[in-house]
């Protein structure tokens, strides 16, 4: 995107945010660009391919592509977290998740991304959608293109879940995570479906579940490495096990096994600005 389009969408979306705090009003701002009903009988491989395991990272660390963590069937895709007693007796986790990732095949850049899901929690998992720069350079801070947007994460079994934007700026120091605002936690009830989405404007990003605004995390650029957003970026939805200990503390076998249903996923790219005024 050369710098001119940037600066025209920028004066576009800036017009149109300070007059507008309706969702659904910047509707005819995107057109789809791809998206999953999960209607079929299989995870859609040109779409996912089932994320791998890291270990040191807990978010990851329990990762398998075992079927018993996957579920498709009925319009929804089901990622489980499950216990494992005997499950994969060679696995040495202690708990197993599942999850899938777009890297690779289906990107964004500027545009909108809306997900219909309903979350069945355990005492100890932290399932979350969210969102990663498609070249893997970008992952390591303090690398000036780190973009990570969380789209959802949901703890234990609360009943609100937090909406996050995270870069080099807010990971270089905790101050940064109030200037301006990085996160938000809203009340959901996370059992009944709900639809979260982010839209990725190229001065703005702007949270919202089920049509109604949640909170903006907003360019300021007087701080360096603040708001990267805009590169090419792939979705990632998994279970997860172990949330930070600010969020919780221990895990409860019992209350497993947890899941996630996606019903759908839709992420619209930005139309040029001569179509959004």
């Amino acid at each position: 995107m050369t710098q001119k389009l940037i600066l025209l969408l920028s004066l576009a979306v800036c017009t149109l945010c300070s007059c507008s705090q309706n969702v659904a009003d910047r509707n005819d701002w995107y057109e789809l660009s791809w998206h999953d009903e999960f209607n079929g009988k299989t995870i859609n491989d040109s779409i996912w391919s089932k994320m791998k395991r890291l270990h040191g990272v807990n978010c990851v660390c329990n990762l398998t592509p075992d079927s018993r963590m996957y579920d498709v069937r009925k319009g929804r895709l089901r990622l489980y977290a499950r216990y494992n007693d005997g499950l994969l007796p060679n696995d040495t986790a202690r708990f197993l998740t599942g999850g899938v990732t777009s890297e690779g095949k289906r990107t964004f850049t500027y545009g909108k991304i809306e997900v219909r899901v309903r979350l069945h929690g355990a005492i100890g998992t932290w399932p979350a959608i969210w969102t990663m720069p498609d070249d893997r350079r970008y992952w390591k801070c303090p690398n000036p293109k780190y973009t990570e947007i969380d789209i959802l994460e949901y703890v234990n079994r609360n009943d609100e879940v937090y909406q996050t934007a995270h870069n080099a700026y807010t990971l270089a120091d905790r101050k940064n995570r109030s200037n301006p605002q990085q996160a938000h936690a809203a009340p959901v009830k996370a059992e009944r479906y709900n639809i979260y989405s982010v839209e990725i404007l190229p001065d703005v990003l702007i949270y919202s579940i089920n049509g109604e605004e949640t909170f903006r995390y907003p360019r300021v650029k007087e701080h360096k490495d603040q708001f990267p957003y805009g590169i090419e970026s792939h979705v990632m939805m998994d279970m997860q096990v172990y949330p930070p200990d600010y969020w919780s503390r221990g895990v409860q076998p019992e209350t497993f096994p947890a899941y996630m249903d996606i019903d759908w996923i839709r992420v619209y790219k930005l139309k040029q600005p001569a179509k959004t005024k």
